[in-house]
Parts: structure tokens; C-alpha cells; sequence
């Protein structure tokens, strides 16, 4: 269906990239690179191939050219809680903890919903820079605090998860259930 649109239209950015979501879905990724890459060359401006392209770099394992396709997506659109998302994954991959719960944060405030699953990642966040924290070995309460904010977050993330996939709300609740061993 996509490469008949293109044929009829070959400007024509949805039917590009949807191809090039059909050949990531499909693990096919030099031709969803490709794909991606020619929606820009067809439209600089075209947002959603950054972040489509920036979300496939993540999930190949090349953060630097991640971090470059969402650094331009938020230049051109500073709004796009996706794009806060994935920079976010990228740096907790990076081992930067406390800048990961920044972005989180970021595409939580943006997102008027109310989204369960950016509240379990900013609780993730949390969690790594609270077990990854040297200082806390001396400072047994602040590290007590830490858990009982990332309870919070997970309590929430929970109502929140009324509708998600039972997938995401069991990945909430065993979360939960840890911290309150803690």
C-alpha cells in the first residue's frame, strides 16, 4: 500500500513513513534507513522522520546518532514529549541519571494526559541515581527519602495505569512491590 501511494505521489511524506515504520517493524533496518533518510532529503522540516529516525538509533544501539536526530527534533519542536522520552532513555544508557529524570520530567509536564509509563521511567531514573549514588552509603535517611519519592511516582504511575497494557501496569505493580520491600 505504501509504495502504491508513493508511486502515485512520490512526495508523499505519510506513505514514506510508513514504509519506513513497516521495515523497522519488520527488522528490516538498512531499508528503514533508507526510508527515513529520504523523508528528510524530501522535507528537512519534517519532524516526525527525526524522531522516528532518532527512536530507531536508540533501539540499535547508536546513542550518538540518536542524541543528534532528537537534538534536532527538539530544535524544531521543543514540545514533543517523545522526543523528551528518548532523550531520556539515551542518557540513562549513558549512565547519566539525574539528566535522564530531567527529560522525563520534561515530556511528563508536556504530556496533559497523564502518561503511567514516563512516570515508571523517571521512577527508573530515580532509582539508578539513587543506587549509583556514592553519598548515600553514609546517608542512610536520604536514601530512605529517595525510595519513599520513587514510591509516590510508582503509586501514581499505578492509577494511572487503568487503561494500559496489562503488560505495563505488571512491570508497575512489581516495581511497587519491590520498593515497598525497601
Amino acid at each position: 500500500a505504501y509504495d502504491k501511494a508513493i508511486e502515485l505521489n512520490h512526495r508523499n511524506i505519510n506513505a514514506w513513513i510508513g514504509k519506513g515504520i513497516a521495515f523497522f517493524r519488520l527488522g528490516k533496518n538498512e531499508e528503514a534507513l533508507k526510508v527515513y533518510k529520504k523523508v528528510i532529503h524530501l522535507n528537512p522540516n519534517e519532524v516526525r522522520a527525526y524522531i522516528d529516525l532518532g527512536g530507531f538509533f536508540v533501539y540499535i544501539g547508536d546513542l550518538k546518532d540518536a542524541s543528534k536526530n532528537i537534538a534536532i527534533e527538539l530544535h524544531k519542536d521543543k514540545r514533543n514529549i517523545y522526543a523528551w522520552y528518548l532523550q531520556g532513555v539515551i542518557d540513562i544508557e549513558n549512565k547519566k541519571y539525574k539528566s535522564a529524570s530531567k527529560y522525563f520530567k520534561r515530556a511528563i509536564h508536556l504530556d496533559n494526559k497523564g502518561n503511567s509509563r514516563l512516570l515508571l521511567w523517571e521512577a527508573y531514573a530515580n532509582f539508578l541515581e539513587l543506587e549509583f549514588s556514592s553519598k548515600l552509603d553514609t546517608q542512610p535517611k536520604k536514601y530512605q527519602e529517595g525510595v519513599s519519592s520513587i514510591i509516590r511516582k510508582l503509586e501514581k504511575a499505578n492509577n494511572l495505569s487503568e487503561n494500559d497494557k496489562k503488560e505495563e501496569k505488571a512491570y508497575i505493580l512489581y516495581f511497587l512491590a519491590a520498593f515497598y520491600i525497601k
